[in-house]
């Protein structure tokens, strides 16, 4: 069976579960979930330490310029999920067929869908959906608050590293947008057939309705 960073032998030739080859199957599983995690908690941390800069004061101090350089990350990242999803990343033979698209190992996956330098400018300038043209609009206006409200607050001689880490929280918060979707689709696409089985385990009860005597 193919895991997170390498292929396990789950079942022989005779049709006989190895539970030896199971076990490492989900224990390259957690470490895989592990590290999924850890990268974008990285990111955040890395984009909070250059927020609460005091060379970035008054940069927590007002809420609505972080909230903004979010928001706009947000629409960011959401325009490059549309244009991924536009060029069918996200179709079933792109995530369940072998050899597809999204059939990598972990490194694979770092290297190439979450890649920043494998971002297509194209996507980000020129989309080609409708809600891809309506998010980039929604980041080039938030874009421009932020630098409306930077310029308004920031004291003298802090424009620039107020606008910075701006934009260093609007970039993080796009690439963690691109991440979760992409770690998404791609845990389903590793996990693959099991991933109905734990549909059908989480699948919500149905209330039973009493009956009336």
């Amino acid at each position: 069976m193919t895991g997170f960073f390498g292929n396990h032998v789950v079942f022989f030739d005779s049709g006989e579960l190895s539970f030896l080859g199971l076990l490492f199957w989900f224990l390259d599983a957690l470490l895989a979930v592990f590290l999924l995690l850890l990268v974008p908690f990285m990111v955040i941390r890395f984009a909070s330490f250059v927020t609460n800069r005091p060379v970035s004061a008054p940069q927590v101090e007002i809420p609505m310029l972080n909230k903004l350089a979010i928001l706009s990350g947000f629409f960011l990242g959401f325009v490059l999920v549309s244009e991924a999803l536009q060029r069918g990343l996200g179709d079933v033979e792109n995530i369940f067929s072998k050899n597809a698209y999204w059939d990598l190992t972990f490194l694979g996956f770092l290297s190439g869908p979450t890649n920043p330098l494998n971002i297509v400018m194209q996507d980000i300038f020129w989309p080609e959906t409708i809600v891809g043209v309506a998010s980039l609009l929604c980041f080039f206006l938030g874009m421009m608050v932020i630098f409306v409200v930077v310029w308004r607050v920031a004291p003298p001689g802090r424009v620039l590293s107020m606008l910075l880490a701006s934009i260093v929280v609007l970039v993080a918060t796009a690439y963690v947008t691109v991440y979760a979707m992409s770690a998404m689709v791609w845990l389903i696409a590793k996990l693959n057939f099991f991933v109905f089985g734990l549909l059908l385990l989480y699948r919500p009860l149905k209330p039973r309705k009493l009956m009336k005597s």
